[in-house]
């Protein structure tokens, strides 16, 4: 059997022009589609992987914010919890505070008015202390109250021992000016002795001068004043022992 050259050549012919068909057409085609999908398919993989970062990165981000926020959080309540101990023990200790301002108000308050009552008891026992021993005296005596309060007061000054004398002519030495407190009004006669005999017992030089003044708070006698030193007969000692006896009653029926 023969070889037909002509066709044989025919069919490589046609060979080649279908295998230059096929890479113009076909080929080129199928790989430029290739490569512009893997292109593609690249871009989309790059796009996802950049998407995966930036989630990531917006993660964490969010999950630093989360956190910074659970602190910031714990930290303003911490404060806030602080602020409302804090406010808690200023109001306890002005309401204390208070409290024991308003006990110790209530306590002055009661103390005046005990004083007053007091003052006020005294007064009047005072007043009438004073009436009943001036009574009493006048009648015991014969003579007005004062009288005899002056002849008690020399009686006492006659009765002061060397030490006391001494030491109230050494004060009267020095002082130009004596003071001599009653409690009621002397008379010319009733100073003039008053003044000679003053001034015999102490010692005292004619330039030196003895001051008689009216001093009601004595209740009833006369206080003399040299210096520092007071030498006095008054009935206010007697009122005073008595005084010191009503206020500890007073005291034990407060109690």
């Amino acid at each position: 059997m023969g070889i037909d050259w002509i066709t044989f050549f025919a069919q490589i012919v046609n060979l080649f022009i279908l295998v230059w068909l096929l890479k113009k057409f076909l080929y080129h085609p199928i790989l430029n589609a290739i490569d512009k999908r893997q292109a593609q398919i690249a871009e989309r993989v790059q796009s996802a992987k950049e998407a995966s970062e930036k989630a990531v990165a917006e993660y964490k981000t969010y999950l630093q914010k989360t956190e910074e926020f659970d602190k910031n959080t714990q930290k303003m309540f911490d404060e806030a919890s602080a602020k409302v101990i804090q406010y808690q023990q200023e109001q306890e200790a002005k309401i204390h505070e208070q409290t024991l301002l308003l006990q110790q108000k209530m306590q002055t308050d009661l103390e005046r008015e005990k004083e007053s009552l007091q003052l006020e008891m005294r007064n009047q026992i005072a007043t009438s202390f004073s009436l009943v021993a001036r009574k009493v005296m006048t009648d015991l005596s014969g003579i007005t109250p004062i009288e005899q309060a002056v002849n008690l007061f020399q009686n006492k000054i006659r009765k002061l021992d060397k030490k006391q004398l001494s030491l109230l002519k050494k004060k009267a030495k020095n002082q130009k000016d004596i003071y001599l407190y009653s409690s009621d009004s002397l008379n010319k006669e009733q100073t003039e002795m008053l003044s000679n005999f003053i001034q015999k017992h102490f010692d005292l030089e004619k330039q030196q001068i003895i001051h008689f003044q009216k001093n009601p708070d004595l209740i009833f006698g006369l206080e003399l004043v040299i210096d520092d030193m007071t030498l006095d007969w008054n009935i206010k000692s007697y009122f005073e022992e008595f005084d010191t006896h009503l206020n500890a009653t007073l005291t034990g029926i407060k109690e």
